[in-house]
């Protein structure tokens, strides 16, 4: 396999998670784009993060909507 079909195949995982997760969550594409947009904007003032490994899950957990993200972060911010 190589690094270009192994990429592929990344993405195409990520974007079914991402579908799968607006379908549970009854949210809009826009508005799961726009929530991501703005942690990473926030959570970015204080910590290097790596952008392209975010995830960010909005799933039912005992009766109620809970968002979980992974942000891997690289190194703090020097503000």
């Amino acid at each position: 396999m190589t690094w270009l079909h192994k990429a592929t195949n990344e993405i195409a995982r990520e974007r079914l998670t991402f579908i799968l997760v607006q379908d549970r969550s009854q949210l809009s594409p826009a508005v799961m784009e726009q929530m991501k947009e703005e942690l990473v904007a926030v959570i970015g003032k204080y910590f290097d993060i790596d952008k392209t490994q975010i995830q960010l899950s909005v799933e039912r957990q005992a009766g109620r909507q809970v968002v979980e993200t992974s942000i891997p972060i690289n190194g703090l911010r020097h503000l």
